[in-house]
């Protein structure tokens, strides 16, 4: 079982149900994930850290929680999930719309090969360069951390459900 908490409540939700005071940090610095892990009831708390690693290890260590490298995985791998999608130009009348997700924070270019290569592989291309496709499809390449995905997401919960 996972707790997700906010930053702010994640000390308190470590001594609560946590096993230790051992903490583990992962993944890039602009969205660093936190876990603990309670090996008697299996419990791993989680939480997402934007303010950088020194901020990180100055606000838990204040706390009473030690840190260290490493991650809980279980259900805490979702949180390390890039999105990235590229909106081009196609034979369609609208704009096609290319979606992939990454485990590691991707640069336009990674984004793009991704894009190429499976554009060559699905036979929906073949026959030109990368450059070529680039510049053909005139892409726009947008990629969301985990991070800005959890802060979308976490607005949504204050709306209404549809249907209720």
């Amino acid at each position: 079982m996972t707790l997700r908490v906010s930053l702010e409540d994640f000390p308190e939700a470590v001594h609560r149900y946590g096993g230790g005071t051992e903490v583990y940090v992962s993944g890039p610095l602009d969205a660093l994930t936190v876990t603990s892990h309670n090996d008697e009831t299996g419990v791993i708390i989680t939480t997402i850290a934007e303010e950088g690693l020194e901020s990180l290890k100055h606000y838990l260590g204040a706390a009473g929680l030690e840190l260290r490298d490493g991650a809980w995985e279980g259900e805490t791998e979702l949180h390390e999930v890039h999105v990235a999608g590229v909106a081009y130009i196609s034979k369609e009348p609208l704009p096609g719309l290319w979606m992939d997700a990454f485990p590691y924070p991707p640069s336009t270019q990674d984004v793009m090969r991704a894009f190429y290569d499976d554009m060559i592989e699905g036979g929906e291309i073949s026959g030109i360069t990368f450059e070529q496709f680039r510049k053909l499809v005139n892409p726009n390449v947008v990629v969301l951390s985990p991070a800005e995905l959890h802060g979308f997401a976490s607005r949504k919960r204050a709306l209404p459900k549809p249907g209720t």
